[in-house]
């Protein structure tokens, strides 16, 4: 079901005219975003990153909201590993549950900090993993776009 929604909206985005480029790097946007530990916004931070590099919007959405069970289920590795990284071993269990609710504004103050950690975590991968993600969709759209679009779109 996801695969043909995909396609349908790669066959659809390449029927508009867009170039071999710029849908490649809007499937890679939603594929960086649609990972983004973060807990609100990642859909508006989407639509900010289309309109600023003129990207396939439903495109980006689309692969982002693909994602959003994989979004979920990285959260605590990389508020883990983010916390590690910056050597702040929190440990988001039932005593960190509790403080959230004994004292909220400081709960809420270690989990933007964990969040933040996380979201730097994140960066720090996308940074190297946003080239090979890019290359590798350039590839397979060129290999696979239909044939009745590679003689309008170079």
């Amino acid at each position: 079901m996801w695969r043909s929604r995909l396609r349908q909206a790669v066959t659809r985005a390449f029927s508009q005219g867009l170039s071999t480029r710029k849908i490649a790097l809007s499937i890679s946007v939603g594929l960086m975003m649609g990972t983004m530990p973060l807990v609100w916004g990642s859909c508006v931070i989407c639509l900010a990153v289309g309109w600023w590099w003129r990207l396939s919007h439903p495109l980006i959405q689309l692969v982002n909201y693909l994602l959003y069970p994989v979004q979920i289920a990285l959260f605590f590795p990389f508020f883990y590993w983010g916390a590690r990284l910056f050597g702040n071993p929190v440990s988001l269990n039932r005593e960190f549950v509790a403080q959230l609710f004994d004292a909220p504004l400081a709960g809420l103050e270690q989990l933007w900090l964990v969040n933040l950690q996380a979201l730097v975590l994140w960066g720090g991968i996308n940074l190297a993993l946003f080239p090979l993600s890019y290359l590798a969709t350039r590839t397979l759209l060129h290999r696979f776009r239909p044939d009745s679009v590679k003689t309008m779109v170079l």
